[in-house]
């Protein structure tokens, strides 16, 4: 029913409401739709306020990121502008991007074989972005050639 009739049949008087069963029927049967109707609304909202909560919490993240993004940009630029750096700098801005804590992982089993990780720390802007299979095979090449010239 339209809003106008839930109003006239709520704001009846209560004589005329309840006067006969017919009109307390009606008067029930409104006051259920209505109550259903809020209860419905009331979901809504509520799936809404989490709508809301869940797009702060994105915007937040937002946020972080691209705060960790411009202080990243800080100190590239800072590297670019240091003659020991800048060539670092520029390999890490032409490589690709790594996907998921990749890098985190490599430098790790880099860190184990530490024979490997000292032959290689100094040349890892040169490697970002290729496979480590690639990788650990151009080093165990370089390092056999430079202990073959001992």
């Amino acid at each position: 029913m339209s809003e106008l009739m839930d109003h006239g049949i709520i704001g009846m008087p209560f004589d005329m409401a309840m006067g006969d069963e017919l009109s307390r029927q009606q008067f029930y049967a409104r006051a259920q739709a209505i109550l259903a109707e809020r209860d419905q609304l009331r979901a809504e909202v509520e799936a809404l306020r989490e709508d809301v909560e869940a797009g702060e919490q994105w915007r937040a993240l937002a946020l972080q990121f691209d705060r960790h993004r411009m202080s990243a940009i800080w100190h590239l630029k800072a590297l670019l502008g240091s003659a020991e750096h800048a060539g670092a700098a520029h390999d890490f801005l032409d490589a690709p991007p790594v996907q998921g804590n990749v890098l985190w992982a490599e430098i790790e089993a880099l860190r184990k074989d530490a024979a490997r990780w000292n032959w290689y720390a100094p040349q890892v802007g040169k490697y970002v972005g290729e496979g480590i299979d690639a990788v650990n095979a151009e080093v165990d090449a370089a390092m056999a050639a430079k202990e073959g010239d001992l």
